[in-house]
């Protein structure tokens, strides 16, 4: 191979590791700024109303566990999905199959479409669709 294809070659995998990079950064200051907040606030709040909650944040999600009666009533995971204008986060939810014991897990946009970033993302529309999720899962019990 000429040097000049390896000059190309490393040029390309340096701003594709650099995107990469970028995107990252952008998801774990997404977590750490944005949901775990959320997540403090959620769980204050519901444990005046009887519901233990664990809180785990990774570099790449934040998840929060509702617990009622010893049992898992919901869960609420942050993460990111990539797309080609960059990273959107989006939720991953498990809840109990009405009155049953196996559990269902679905995945909802925090918003519709992909035309924002995830820099414009807020802690109270973080609890918003979570309250929402809370609910319609919690009511379908």
């Amino acid at each position: 191979m000429a040097e000049w294809q390896q000059d190309l070659g490393s040029f390309f995998q340096q701003k594709e590791q650099t995107h990469a990079e970028q995107e990252r950064s952008e998801l774990e200051r997404f977590i750490t700024d944005v949901a775990m907040p959320a997540y403090a606030q959620l769980k204050d709040e519901l444990e005046k109303y009887g519901r233990q909650i664990t809180i785990r944040e990774t570099a790449t999600a934040a998840t929060l566990v509702v617990q009622h009666n010893g049992a898992e009533e919901f869960r609420y995971c942050l993460q990111g999905r990539t797309l080609p204008d960059g990273v959107v986060p989006f939720a991953e939810l498990v809840s109990r199959e009405r009155k049953g014991i196996r559990m269902i897990r679905t995945e909802s946009m925090l918003r519709s479409g992909s035309d924002f970033a995830l820099t414009d993302v807020t802690s109270e529309e973080v609890i918003g669709h979570f309250l929402t999720q809370y609910k319609r899962s919690v009511r379908e019990e």
